[in-house]
């Protein structure tokens, strides 16, 4: 069975390091908007990742941390395995709003993942980092390249502040398995 696993947290770093000045915009155990990519969530294909002009109103909620396998040493809060429909797909796209009140204060920007296979995330429609898939657009059914996960990894993506706005935001992230375990 394949397992995917994706726990994540976005950070602002506001100020000087030294100061602590750190804020999450995003955390663990808050409640996001999923599909179960068993087809294209949107047409165009990219209109899921988009602030605007997009309504997810319909998809289920769960909150972070997500995986498909119950893996007794965490704490995912969602397990797609128990969620209908079946049979598991090979993918999941999931959205969360969150408020910034002054992207100009935003020095710093780090996405903390703990993931297994691959993903894209995107800030505002915008790709800012992908692991383990290379099509552009990936696919609802492409399979990603196998990466192991049990250790948050934190991925500097400061030369994206640029897109954040004052007020609401979007962090979407596309999430799929791998084609074989090791």
């Amino acid at each position: 069975m394949h397992s995917v696993r994706l726990a994540f947290c976005f950070l602002a770093l506001l100020g000087m390091w030294a100061r602590g000045d750190d804020i999450s915009l995003v955390r663990v155990g808050e409640a996001w908007h999923y599909y179960r990519g068993t087809n294209e969530p949107s047409s165009p294909v990219t209109a899921w990742r988009q602030l605007v002009g997009f309504d997810d109103s319909s998809w289920p909620e769960g909150e972070s941390a997500f995986s498909t396998t119950d893996y007794s040493d965490t704490a995912e809060a969602t397990l797609w395995n128990q969620l209908a429909p079946s049979p598991l797909s090979r993918s999941f796209y999931l959205r969360h709003t969150f408020t910034v009140a002054d992207p100009q204060a935003v020095k710093w920007l780090v996405l903390r993942l703990d993931y297994t296979h691959g993903f894209v995330a995107y800030l505002n429609g915008q790709e800012i980092l992908r692991r383990g898939l290379t099509n552009d657009p990936v696919a609802h059914d492409d399979y990603a390249a196998y990466h192991f996960g049990g250790a948050a990894e934190e991925f500097d993506v400061s030369s994206f502040s640029g897109l954040l706005n004052a007020g609401e935001n979007l962090l979407s992230i596309q999430v799929h398995t791998a084609v074989t375990n090791p």
